[in-house]
């Protein structure tokens, strides 16, 4: 299942880890509060 960033305007379709820091995003350097899995966006 694909973890999306929900961020405006970010394209980033799955949350990669950072090499140094876990929480952040190394695809789109958002953190990973910021990503959400399509299944809990559905059931809002």
């Amino acid at each position: 299942m694909a973890i999306r960033c929900t961020l405006v305007n970010c394209t980033c379709e799955c949350f990669q880890p950072g090499k140094i820091n876990l929480r952040t995003c190394d695809q789109c350097k958002h953190g990973w509060v910021a990503h959400e899995t399509l299944k809990s966006s559905l059931h809002l």
